[in-house]
């Protein structure tokens, strides 16, 4: 993945403090908000590709920030966190468009799987985007004869 960008949502100034030094030694690039609506106001601008996302905070739930990052970028991949899962908190998130979910407390190695299958998934999608791409260039220049026979 060439841009290793992160934001990281939680309203737990440690969790923002130990996932963005683990991540950074990772080679990520992050950005940690303790207030949802900072970093939504940000998002615009430093366009990360991953967003971890706590599931419940002051100000804005996750299911909201969820909602409006998916309305920024609907390709944007998003981890909730929470210790608060519930099989309809899990649905919801994924019905949303969550693409992971991440149980507190975890591991470091929880996280680093859900960042790989993450990374798996954006450089499909981008070698996805780059082979609609040539094929509509194909397209384009596509002859159209017959052989004499």
């Amino acid at each position: 993945m060439r841009d290793k960008k992160i934001f990281i949502i939680d309203d737990d100034k440690g969790i923002c403090l130990s996932l963005s030094k683990f991540l950074e030694t990772e080679g990520y690039e992050t950005y940690a908000y303790q207030d949802p609506r900072e970093a939504l106001q940000d998002f615009p601008v430093k366009n990360p590709q991953i967003v971890l996302l706590d599931l419940k905070m002051p100000h804005l739930d996750g299911l909201t920030v969820l909602e409006k990052l998916k309305a920024q970028d609907r390709n944007i991949y998003v981890v909730m966190m929470t210790a608060y899962a519930t099989l309809e908190s899990t649905i919801e998130a994924l019905r949303r468009g969550a693409n992971d979910y991440l149980l507190k407390p975890f591991k470091l190695s929880d996280v680093t799987l859900a960042l790989e299958r993450a990374e798996k998934v954006i450089n499909l999608e981008r070698e996805n985007i780059k082979l609609k791409e040539e094929l509509k260039i194909l397209k384009e220049y596509e002859i159209v004869g017959e052989s004499p026979q």
